[in-house]
């Protein structure tokens, strides 16, 4: 009985050991698409602001000009 709990307690551990390394592997992937994509994402976002605040200026002094001429 106690060489067949053996065998049982191994294979768990052998189950928990195997997954354990996926999960590190899993973190580890994870951790580079996160580091990779954020600052491209952040440029990204940080020019549309920018092309967005320019539009917004603009339109603005438009419809200025426009309301001085009407």
């Amino acid at each position: 009985m106690s060489k067949n709990n053996n065998k049982i307690l191994e294979a768990r551990l052998t189950r928990l050991e195997t997954r354990q390394e996926e999960i590190q592997n899993d973190i580890k992937e994870i951790k580079e698409q996160v580091f990779n994509a954020l600052p491209h994402k952040i440029d990204e976002l940080e020019s549309r602001f920018i092309t967005g605040l320019i539009i917004a200026i603009v339109s603005f002094i438009v419809v200025q000009l426009l309301l001085r001429l009407f």
